[in-house]
């Protein structure tokens, strides 16, 4: 009897906790949208979604840094809720952003739609575009 009075007040914790969880986190309730990411080719949208793809391209720990980053940017709201902002690159009248997630690797990626180096409107984008990954300045995918 007296385990299953600890295994109750275990389970009961755990809703607490999720409870909390979720009212940290408004953007998640029901009726709110998650940023939408969409791929500017195939490739990048495979090595996103298939972690063995990843390793496969970038090795285990970026491609776990990798794969962290785009799943922050699925439970984020907006793009200013990342934790880490990204680089600003201006391509001639639209902005890229470029996500470090490892020594001389980032993501390159651009807000839908987009938006205008002379303004921080990026930052309230609730799509996204994942267009290239970059290693030691190359494009690998």
């Amino acid at each position: 009897m007296e385990y299953l009075d600890s295994r109750v007040a275990m389970i009961k914790v755990l809703l607490a906790l999720e409870d909390a969880a979720i009212a940290a986190r408004p953007n998640q309730l029901p009726g709110k949208s998650a940023v939408e990411l969409s791929y500017l080719s195939t490739r990048i949208r495979e090595i996103a979604m298939d972690h063995a793809m990843a390793v496969d391209l970038l090795g285990p720990d970026l491609a776990q840094n990798f794969r962290s980053l785009v799943a922050d940017m699925r439970e984020a709201m907006y793009l200013d809720e990342l934790a880490d902002s990204p680089e600003l690159a201006a391509d001639g009248s639209t902005v890229r952003l470029k996500f470090s997630f490892g020594p001389s690797t980032w993501l390159e990626a651009e807000p839908i739609p987009l938006a205008s180096p002379a303004n921080d409107a990026w930052r309230q984008s609730h799509r996204i575009r994942l267009r290239h990954i970059f290693r030691q300045g190359l494009v690998s995918a």
